[in-house]
């Protein structure tokens, strides 16, 4: 450590020589003789974790407090006082009493305001006003003549715990001490500073306030350390306290520990009955001396101590916990244990059905004694691999598999496998038999080994014509006329060949939907009824327009090209050759090289 000192010293010396400031505080420090403690991570310029908001606004290094090592850890790694950290750190409490898990400290500030040197402080006495107050000497200068509270300014005293542990603004002591300045530049040490005036609600230092900086938190009559800093007019018999996170509303704190938004009302006065005025990163009053909350942390059988502070309705039988940060979310909970979503939130209730309650600090349950996790991607005897991730129980002879959509729904599952929903639930028992549980990213099975879907067994009308199957459900009963779905078929193709229109096609086919939205490959839809007569179109140019450049003149049938429309495609659903197409469109070439988009081709000659 003698060796460690003097080359502190030397840089600083050398620090010195170069003009730089001397109150720069060495950072990025290792105590590398005591290897006994935990040694100090490498922190940043940028806080990782939130901040109390009465942090020096001067603040250019940050320690990250994972709670790996105490305070006086802290002020050797980073050569800094006691002082210094309170100073910048005032929500510390005395002691570093305060010091949270979780949460960003600041171990150093360069360009903080230094107080000016004042007068020597002298004994109380100063003059008396009309208004009955003693006034102490020396004060700052200009100070208001209305002044009912005063505070001593030690040297070293930061404008900012100098507002901390009175609990005003920065516009309030520049009102009643004009001579500070509104930037706090002109604030003189070893005086004393107005920092309450006649009609002023302080709850902050008494009337004339010891020399002594010492800012250790009150202990109310019922023996209970109060931690500080804390919501204004809170009771004096409180004896439990919760720290208030940004954007915490009163129903969260009130679930968190088991009282009612009266409770809190009534404890902490300031509070409105809306829950405005309630502060953030400050202390509550959660209970008061002969009040007995609702339990809040489980008792578990199973013997797994549960940690705190937890959310509300927790399960009872949680034996794995997780500690949630400010940058947690469900899905990265879901993701990281590999736990479905429904199950998380059957958990932990008071998360919200749509995670909107996840409080950061608070810890959640992650397993329970029960619970067996999803089982890893296998390979079963049939050799279809089991794609990842797949809900619980999923059968293990599967040969197809689906993934779940933000769309899917069991029933377009049915429809579009044509499978009964029976099967579905019985392959896929997590998804209940309800389907509340079909979760979105999930993989279902849709297929075993060695089943068959169900064929609907074929109809026979009253008009003598067999109805084809497959069909889907809700075709017309008086259809005569059916077509089977290819991998190329339209319904724009369908119009197109059978000259029937979207809106008769949608009407003898309920399940395609009016936007084509469910045309199923494989199954047969119905494109004439009795009694139908076909659409006429008008009369017009027995040649569409437009068509291929090239194409031969006696062209008998003609074929709209889409974007999705191949050489191949067109030669399967015509049954015809390359060599032909070739030929009555020689400006599509052999090898397909010019099929143009929105034009027509020759399809028959």
């Amino acid at each position: 450590m003698v060796k460690l000192n003097w080359a502190l010293g030397s840089l600083a010396i050398g620090l010195l020589s170069q003009g730089v400031a001397a109150t720069m505080i060495p950072r990025r420090f290792k105590n590398e003789t005591a290897p006994q403690k935990q040694p100090i991570k490498l922190m940043g310029l940028s806080p990782k974790y939130p901040t109390h908001q009465d942090t020096s606004k001067y603040c250019s290094y940050w320690y990250d407090n994972d709670g790996a090592v105490p305070c006086q850890d802290i002020l050797e790694a980073y050569m800094i006082t006691m002082d210094q950290l309170l100073r910048w750190n005032p929500g510390l409490g005395q002691g570093c009493s305060n010091l949270l898990t979780g949460w960003s400290y600041c171990v150093e500030a360069i360009d903080e305001p230094v107080v000016t040197n004042g007068p020597t402080k002298t004994a109380p006495g100063g003059s008396t006003p009309t208004k009955g107050i003693q006034t102490p000497t020396p004060t700052q200068p200009d100070m208001v003549n209305n002044c009912v509270t005063f505070d001593f300014v030690e040297k070293g005293t930061s404008c900012t715990s100098l507002l901390s542990r009175n609990g005003i603004t920065l516009e309030q002591l520049a009102t009643w001490n004009p001579s500070v300045n509104d930037d706090c530049s002109g604030l003189w040490s070893n005086v004393w500073v107005c920092v309450s005036i006649v009609g002023h609600d302080s709850k902050g230092s008494t009337t004339l306030k010891p020399t002594t900086t010492n800012t250790s938190k009150p202990s109310p009559t019922n023996g209970v350390e109060t931690p500080s800093p804390t919501q204004p007019e809170m009771v004096e018999n409180c004896n439990k306290f919760a720290f208030v996170k940004q954007g915490q509303s009163c129903d969260a704190l009130a679930k968190a520990n088991g009282i009612t938004r009266d409770d809190i009302y009534n404890w902490n006065p300031s509070v409105n009955r809306d829950c405005g005025g309630i502060w953030a990163n400050v202390w509550i009053c959660v209970s008061v001396i002969g009040h007995t909350p609702s339990p809040t942390k489980p008792t578990p059988t199973n013997g797994v101590e549960t940690p705190s502070p937890i959310q509300g309705g927790m399960v009872k039988n949680c034996n794995k916990f997780h500690l949630v940060q400010t940058t947690t979310t469900c899905k990265s909970i879901e993701n990281y244990y590999k736990l479905p979503l429904a199950k998380f939130l059957e958990w932990n209730p008071d998360v919200g059905e749509t995670c909107q309650y996840l409080m950061a600090h608070y810890w959640v349950c992650v397993m329970t004694d029960d619970y067996k996790p999803a089982p890893s991607p296998t390979s079963p005897s049939n050799g279809i691999k089991t794609p990842s991730p797949i809900q619980d129980g999923v059968h293990k002879n599967c040969n197809k598999f689906h993934q779940v959509q933000k769309t899917t729904t069991c029933a377009s599952i049915n429809s579009y496998y044509n499978l009964p929903l029976s099967n579905f639930y019985s392959w896929n028992p997590s998804v209940g038999n309800k389907c509340q549980s079909l979760l979105v990213g999930y993989w279902v099975c849709v297929s075993i080994v060695s089943w068959t879907p169900p064929k609907p067994s074929p109809t026979s009308p009253s008009n003598g014509i067999k109805t084809p199957s497959p069909i889907q459900e809700g075709m017309v009963t008086n259809c005569n006329k059916f077509h089977e779905v290819q991998k190329t078929t339209t319904c724009a193709s369908i119009q197109n060949y059978y000259k029937i229109t979207m809106a008769q096609l949608a009407k003898w086919n309920p399940k395609v939907g009016s936007q084509c939205t469910s045309l199923l490959v494989g199954y047969n839809v119905c494109v004439g009824v009795i009694g139908q007569t076909p659409t006429q179109p008008p009369k017009q140019d027995p040649t569409p327009t437009p068509f291929i450049p090239g194409m031969i003149k006696n062209c008998k049938k003609f074929h709209l090209v889409r974007a999705t429309t191949t050489c191949d495609s067109i030669q399967k659903y015509y049954k015809i050759t390359m060599a032909q197409i070739a030929k009555w469109n020689p400006t599509v070439g052999s090898k397909c090289t010019s099929l143009w988009k929105d034009y027509w081709v020759c399809v028959s000659a």
